[in-house]
């Protein structure tokens, strides 16, 4: 089975990663298949759509490729990772390097350090991955996880995907902040 973790981007993928990082009947990536450059090389191709077998995917990446991801793993169980502080995330947002690009592309040229780019985009995803959940391509296979009540709905989470490993040593990842600042 594969398990894709998607959400607004600032909403605790990393997180959610290191925290799958103790599930030992799953691997476990973040943002693999995103072209960043890790010394001088590309970690990967978004076109890409191979995921191992028993692997757990976390990208906001992920939720343009829905349909296609579902279309490619049906039995594919989906978590859509919100964080409700829509101020805090839009703030984070604003802060990140990469979200040029994403607001060029997506709002006309507009520039993630004005606000109101930043929640557009976190109100695009939201709206997006919503959509997807109470359509036809997620409906029955997916899960909302909010980052301020993930450690209480970690274990719901565990248990559906019949995890096995360190459980409380997962919990703990939770008391981390990654990317903190950024």
């Amino acid at each position: 089975m594969r398990v894709f973790v998607t959400g607004t981007g600032r909403c605790g993928s990393v997180t959610f990663s290191k925290a799958c990082g103790h599930i030992k009947n799953y691997t476990c990536g973040h943002e693999t298949h995103t072209n960043k450059r890790i010394a001088g090389e590309k970690a990967g191709d978004i076109l890409n759509l191979d995921y191992p077998p028993n692997h757990i995917e976390a990208s906001s990446q992920l939720a343009i490729q829905i349909p296609l991801l579902c279309k490619k793993y049906p039995d594919a169980k989906w978590v859509h990772l919100i964080r409700l502080d829509r101020d805090a995330c839009a703030r984070s947002l604003c802060r990140r390097s990469d979200m040029k690009a994403f607001a060029s592309y997506n709002f006309l040229n507009s520039h993630p350090v004005r606000l109101d780019v930043a929640y557009a985009i976190y109100d695009t995803m939201t709206t997006t991955i919503d959509a997807c959940l109470e359509g036809r391509y997620l409906s029955g296979k997916a899960m909302v996880i909010q980052l301020e009540n993930v450690k209480a709905d970690w274990q719901g989470f565990w248990n559906w995907i019949d995890a096995e490993g360190d459980f409380d040593a997962s919990l703990a990842e939770w008391d981390t902040r990654y990317n903190k600042g950024t």
